[in-house]
């Protein structure tokens, strides 16, 4: 039995990084878009993967110029510093300690790998 993807007629991408423990989630009430998804991941790019692979589980398919515009959008939103694959650790300790060993009790929550990139996909869907 073939699915039919449902095509996007619009979508708005926002990301942010935050503590898994403290991540109060995201969602599309009180919103015009119809379907929204949520990735995570150590880096922009591998939560923005997670966000379209996320939609795409339910038959919600953009295009890849879509695709690649969602790339843009978050990539202009990091400063000249940033990019879409910098890790949470380089963007957010400022401790130095993610060289330290994984068992060490002086590792930061972000080193640790408690803290991850989220990036949230709403969508408008054709009728």
């Amino acid at each position: 039995m073939s699915t039919v993807k449902r095509k996007v007629t619009e979508f708005n991408v926002t990301w942010e990084a935050d503590h898994e423990q403290y991540w109060q989630g995201h969602g599309i009430a009180l919103s015009n878009y119809v379907a929204c998804a949520t990735g995570c991941g150590d880096t922009l790019r591998e939560a923005a993967e997670d966000a379209l692979e996320s939609l795409a589980q339910d038959d919600i398919e953009l295009t890849s110029e879509q695709e690649q515009d969602l790339l843009e959008r978050l990539e202009d939103d990091l400063n000249e510093d940033y990019s879409l694959d910098t890790t949470i650790v380089e963007s957010e300790c400022n401790n130095n300690c993610g060289s330290q060993d994984e068992d060490s009790d002086s590792m930061c929550a972000v080193c640790a790998g408690e803290w991850h990139f989220y990036v949230n996909v709403d969508v408008k869907l054709a009728e």
